[in-house]
């Protein structure tokens, strides 16, 4: 019977264990932009989704090869777009393009170059449903995206 209760214990312990080992990992997504034209533009894909709670890691990546197309990733209150990209385009260069202190801005990465990268991080909220946007001047109207937040 000891040794009934001893392999319960060590049941319990690892999945305590495999528990905590999942909840420290990092969730990953590539996003890529792409389109050498405004007509073009796009993020790929245009849809993810993450575990609320989760820590997150958004590798971007621009594709684009004309020189002029440049990119950003903000990620924002669902339906939102329209205001953090006109907000965006006034916060200017400086903030790439960002609006600074905004409450419905989520995460950002900064502008990124033709064939350039960059990732930032962050932790995912609540369950719901957010907005990506790409707030370069020009942009916003047509590079979106919707980021699902699922429950755990």
């Amino acid at each position: 019977m000891k040794l009934f209760y001893a392999c319960i214990a060590l049941i319990l312990l690892i999945s305590s264990c495999s528990q905590k080992a999942s909840e420290n990992q990092v969730f990953t997504q590539r996003i890529i932009a792409t389109g050498n034209t405004l007509e073009e533009i796009r993020f790929e894909p245009d849809s993810f989704s993450i575990p609320s709670g989760a820590s997150v890691k958004i590798n971007l990546v621009n594709q684009s090869e004309h020189q002029s197309m440049f990119h950003n990733m903000v990620i924002c209150t669902f339906g939102k777009t329209s205001e953090i990209g006109f907000k965006g385009i006034q916060a200017g260069k400086k903030n790439d393009f960002v609006p600074p202190n905004n409450a419905n801005v989520l995460a950002n990465s900064t502008v990124i170059n033709p064939g350039d990268s960059t990732h930032f991080n962050f932790m995912a909220p609540a369950p719901g449903k957010f907005s990506y946007v790409c707030t370069f001047p020009g942009h916003y109207s047509i590079m979106q995206g919707v980021l699902t937040i699922n429950v755990k």
